[in-house]
């Protein structure tokens, strides 16, 4: 039998994939020159907690993989004062009157180098995450010191790392994608999804890498290979240990794989806990700390109030989803910056319709699929688990941002749920129409087109005021 992996196939299967399939050709060609627009139009650190993120991004250049705890409210890492000064010097459009984002405002920062004295520098909601995920933009900022540029440059090659990173991840799932492979093109090239691409977070990288075995699980469903397996065993135990309200994705193997190959399934999901659990012990339990103890937030004393007062938490639940659902929506499919700039309600209207088209569309190829009622279960299953993830998204934000006994849940973000949006797509059928058609290829390049005016469009009048 010939090896499923080999050094060949490794280099340059993925590329072979992209090329061949249209439309993720199309994704890599056209997301990349919008990005880089982007990254060029948004000023640093205007993505939600990208101070933090950055910080923990350079802490891993500089081979700090595990925070410690800096006293009982704060935890991270020993950096440069350079640096933490400039992480922390771009808050100036955070209000509804921004001041104009100029070149002169950018080469103001390029005194900060990534060097020079250090100093205790906190970022405990970072600090705790596994570095999986940060070790492109670490490799950015590590070029970066090593030709002696300011701390600007790094931040920006850590951005670009970021952006090659996940378009390339996303074009390869969406080239292996057999399940609703236009809606997932376009869940990975909404404006929240583009502009967690430029910006030095994690979220990019785990959005991109849950596609990518979301895709291998389909395919490993279609050719039995072990090799395969253990990659999807590996990626859903990164991505859930980088954020664990998406536990229940670690079963999604054992859900969707035929009955013949549950062992193996199974097998993946252990796998993918123990590499969670070891990420928890060996990353996240040394730094760990509370949040907000001044606000009365105890993640403690909140677990407790849900296992004696589960009703509580379900009318805080409910509460929270009344006044925040169409708030959460909008944030899925493009808030900027500090969760401050909307798009318009003809924007919304657009991407809500162009998803309801992919999703019809996916429908309507795979009409002659004569689903088995195994199929059906395997669905409901998989919509079970997505739930359950969203669910723990809002009980994990109850107990650690949320104070003690609140009537409502703090600190939910709409892109949270994109992973889920992505893991969606394993509710559609295979379609039998193994190649992309034209309309399908036009279609998506007039969405990624209109995606990127309107984003743009957007940056330039909050930053630039033009």
């Amino acid at each position: 039998m010939q090896p499923v992996f080999t050094m060949r196939r490794l280099l340059f299967g993925p590329w072979r994939a992209i090329w061949h399939e249209p439309l993720a050709r199309l994704y890599v060609c056209l997301v990349l020159p919008i990005g880089i627009v982007f990254l060029l139009t948004i000023p640093p650190m205007q993505m939600p907690d990208e101070m933090t993120h950055f910080l923990k991004s350079v802490a891993i250049s500089r081979g700090d993989f595990v925070g410690i705890r800096l006293n009982t409210r704060d935890a991270g890492s020993s950096l440069p004062a350079s640096v933490v000064r400039f992480a922390w010097s771009y808050d100036q459009w955070i209000g509804r009157a921004p001041q104009p984002y100029r070149l002169k405002t950018l080469l103001g920062n390029t005194s900060e180098g990534l060097g020079g004295p250090v100093l205790p520098a906190g970022y405990p909601n970072t600090v705790i995450y596994p570095p999986a995920f940060y070790l492109p933009q670490a490799l950015g900022i590590v070029l970066a010191r090593l030709c002696g540029f300011p701390a600007i440059v790094a931040y920006f090659a850590s951005c670009l790392a970021v952006l090659l990173v996940s378009t390339f991840v996303g074009g390869w799932a969406i080239a292996l994608a057999g399940r609703a492979r236009l809606l997932l093109a376009m869940v990975l090239s909404l404006p929240m999804t583009l502009s967690l691409f430029v910006s030095c977070s994690q979220d990019a990288e785990q959005i991109a890498f849950t596609a990518l075995a979301v895709a291998l699980m389909v395919r490993w469903r279609e050719r039995l290979s072990p090799g395969r397996a253990v990659v999807i065993a590996l990626l859903l135990g990164l991505i859930v240990a980088a954020k664990p309200s998406y536990l229940p994705f670690i079963l999604l193997p054992t859900v969707v794989a035929d009955i013949g190959r549950w062992k193996m399934a199974a097998a993946m999901a252990i796998v993918s806990g123990m590499i969670v659990m070891a990420c928890g012990f060996v990353f996240t339990r040394p730094a760990k700390v509370g949040f907000l103890p001044d606000n009365h937030v105890d993640a403690h004393a909140q677990a407790l109030g849900i296992l004696h007062h589960p009703l509580h938490f379900l009318k805080a639940l409910q509460l929270t989803l009344d006044v925040t659902a169409g708030s959460l929506y909008r944030q899925c499919l493009g808030v900027f910056g500090r969760l401050n700039i909307d798009l318009s309600h003809f924007d919304y209207g657009f991407l809500t319709m162009a998803m309801t088209a992919a999703s019809l569309l996916a429908l309507w190829k795979a009409r002659p699929f004569a689903a088995a009622p195994i199929d059906y279960l395997r669905r409901c299953g998989v919509l079970v688990l997505l739930a359950g993830s969203v669910v723990l998204c809002f009980v994990a934000l109850y107990m650690i941002w949320t104070p003690v006994g609140h009537d409502g849940i703090d600190g939910v973000q709409g892109r949270y749920f994109l992973p889920v949006a992505v893991c969606a797509t394993l509710l559609f059928p295979n379609s039998r129409a193994a190649r992309t058609s034209m309309a399908e290829i036009g279609l998506f390049a007039f969405y990624l087109v209109a995606v990127g005016y309107m984003t743009e469009m957007k940056l330039l009048r909050f930053f630039w005021l033009v």
